[in-house]
């Protein structure tokens, strides 16, 4: 791998056992939702809150400030702006 990869990490994400509250409109999902990998860690993350919350880009950026702490949305936003990656993702389900 590492001569494939270079310097670059790979950010990985393992989802099970979730449980999360429910807030106005969003549909969370709970159990075992399955593993995300990615060279961008903003992404993987990115992903993952869009796998747990079952929230679309525009219901996302409706959030309440506090329901986009709860959620993660908030932290995102905040790491795409200064620059730690993007939360541009393609789902690849193997």
């Amino acid at each position: 791998m590492k001569d494939r990869l270079g310097d670059r990490l790979i950010s990985i994400s393992i989802i099970t056992g979730m449980h999360a509250d429910r807030f106005v409109g969003a549909k969370p999902r709970s159990g075992d939702l399955g593993i995300l990998g990615s060279l961008d860690p903003t992404a993987v993350d990115q992903a993952a809150c869009d796998l747990v919350w079952g929230l679309k880009p525009d219901e996302a950026r409706k959030l309440s400030l506090r329901e986009k702490i709860d959620s993660g949305y908030l932290q995102l936003e905040c790491l795409e702006g200064i620059g730690s990656g993007s939360r541009a993702y393609r789902l690849v389900r193997i």
